[in-house]
């Protein structure tokens, strides 16, 4: 559907990426996605539908992002896929069953790594990381998960990720604040000893 407007959707709005190709992409809270041209004053929009498994995922577009390929990534209420706009079309990546619930599909965040690997917040699913070198080789999205299963991430709710310059990566969620999780591994480990009441035993010496 194309209408020349002035740059009004007409809808609300969640989130906005720039193709770098004179394309503003557009992220709507209930109305799917619409593609802007710039420089035309075209826009495209499109939704979810029922029976099209091309169609935008989920209505809800919450996060767009263009990775180091030129990818373009779309982040939604019901999982996440690539969008080809060339053709028009979405390829949805599901979630596997073991890395996280129907609920976990309700994606809130994507940001790309300077490792190249696509970090997925999403609700009650936790952190899912797909290594994108992987799937430029192969083709195949698979998911690695982090959440209270595997990690000591404080909550499951996920809503934001950043990475900082020295790498380390920052978690906002739902409930809990801010989760760090560090680039290098501390230069020491702390192995708790206790005694049969649990309590911790005094150390004096190792040989």
């Amino acid at each position: 559907q194309l209408s020349k407007t002035l740059f009004h959707t007409g809808k609300a709005s969640k989130s906005m990426c720039d193709d770098g190709k004179g394309h503003l992409l557009v992220g709507h809270i209930y109305e799917g996605m619409s593609v802007v041209d710039k420089k035309n004053r075209l826009i495209r929009h499109y939704r979810h539908e029922k029976h099209n498994p091309r169609s935008v995922p989920g209505n809800n577009v919450r996060s767009i992002l263009t990775d180091h390929k030129g990818r373009i990534w779309v982040g939604t209420n019901q999982g996440l896929a690539l969008f080809n706009p060339t053709l028009g079309e979405f390829t949805a990546f599901p979630f596997s069953k073991d890395n996280a619930t129907a609920k976990g599909l309700n994606v809130h965040k994507l940001i790309e790594t300077k490792e190249h690997q696509l970090w997925i917040a999403s609700d009650m699913g936790g952190i899912s990381v797909v290594d994108l070198t992987q799937f430029d080789r192969s083709g195949r999205l698979e998911y690695k998960k982090i959440d209270n299963s595997n990690s000591n991430i404080s909550s499951v709710s996920t809503r934001s990720i950043a990475q900082d310059k020295y790498g380390n990566i920052w978690i906002g969620s739902h409930n809990t604040g801010i989760d760090f999780l560090s680039f290098g591994k501390p230069a020491f480990g702390i192995l708790p000893f206790h005694d049969s009441k649990g309590n911790l035993k005094r150390v004096y010496g190792l040989t």
